[in-house]
């Protein structure tokens, strides 16, 4: 099970919206979003479904995310993300770094796109399970 920040409801199509949640500082986690947004607890399968980037009209879920960084950054992955309107949009607005309304995507110099990806990741460190795992691996 995964806690995470999710999109409460939708928001009008113009509303801009990272569900982030990664600490800037410990224990402060930070989210970039004109959309209501709540703490859920989720299982893999529902956490990677789920919409993390609203932009443009259009919610992108985790898994869209996740397979936009390692196609467009990863060393051994590629696909023509340019036929995925999810991959266009967050390349877009990734390679602009800002959006049409001057808003920046920089939040303490990480670009808010990286920073969704270190809340995904954050997330799942912190799942309960995977606290089980590390607290059994420290009694060995």
């Amino acid at each position: 099970m995964i806690r995470a920040w999710c999109f409460k409801k939708n928001a009008s199509p113009n509303a801009i919206g990272f569900c982030g949640g990664a600490d800037i500082l410990p224990g402060i986690p930070v989210s970039a979003t004109e959309v209501e947004i709540e703490s859920k607890l989720l299982d893999l399968t529902s956490f990677l479904r789920m919409a993390c980037v609203q932009a443009k009209g259009a919610q992108i879920s985790r898994r869209e995310l996740i397979q936009y960084l390692a196609n467009t950054r990863g060393g051994s992955h590629y696909d023509e993300f340019s036929k995925k309107k999810a991959f266009g949009i967050l390349h877009q607005l990734e390679e602009t770094n800002c959006f049409e309304t001057g808003v920046g995507l920089l939040l303490n110099s990480r670009n808010l796109i990286h920073h969704e990806a270190a809340s995904i990741l954050q997330a799942l460190l912190s799942s309960i399970q995977v606290e089980q795992l590390m607290s059994f691996g420290a009694k060995l």
